[in-house]
């Protein structure tokens, strides 16, 4: 199984809108995806996110933002990576964010996708390590993580939620 990470303009905007659709439907927000669980027009999201590669504007942040797709071209994830921290992102963002659709989960596509992001951190951002969080609950994410090496560090309560934060080392 493989997976391949491309930029949004790579993707139809019909499979973007299905695709937050399926979160939509499932009450879910879409981790690492820069607003697209809230933007209702797929071409201003894109703009948005042409932004943020190029010029984020004051308290956001530079991001690379991929889609991830299977090996037959599916769009099954999205994966986005953050040049920095700003104060909401040490507190429960990290640096790189990530969700795959309900329907495609457990098929070892976040893994694949955060393991290729690291190497992006590290090879062309030049990051020594990296902060990922996710909630205290979230077991598949947690998991994710620590099957790329990540490492427990502290438990923080953010908005009455438990939130965990990992670092993966890069060197």
């Amino acid at each position: 199984m493989k997976i391949s990470l491309v930029k949004i303009n790579q993707v139809e905007t019909e499979e973007i809108k299905s695709f937050r659709l399926e979160f939509l439907k499932n009450k879910e927000v879409i981790h690492g995806s820069n607003r697209l669980t809230t933007e209702k027009d797929i071409e201003k999201w894109k703009r948005h996110i042409n932004r943020l590669e190029i010029n984020p504007g004051i308290n956001e942040v530079k991001t690379l933002q991929y889609m991830v797709l299977d090996g037959s071209n599916n769009l099954v994830g999205v994966i986005d990576l953050r040049f920095q921290l700003n104060s909401y992102l040490q507190q429960e963002g990290g640096h790189i964010g990530y969700s795959i659709r309900k329907s495609e989960r457990g098929k070892g596509y976040a893994k694949m996708a955060l393991k290729e992001v690291l190497t992006i951190a590290k090879k062309e951002i030049h990051l020594s390590k990296v902060l990922l969080t996710c909630k205290s609950q979230n077991e598949a994410s947690k998991r994710v993580i620590l099957l790329n090496g990540g490492h427990f560090d502290k438990k923080i309560e953010v908005n009455k939620n438990q939130v965990e934060h990992y670092y993966i080392s890069l060197v």
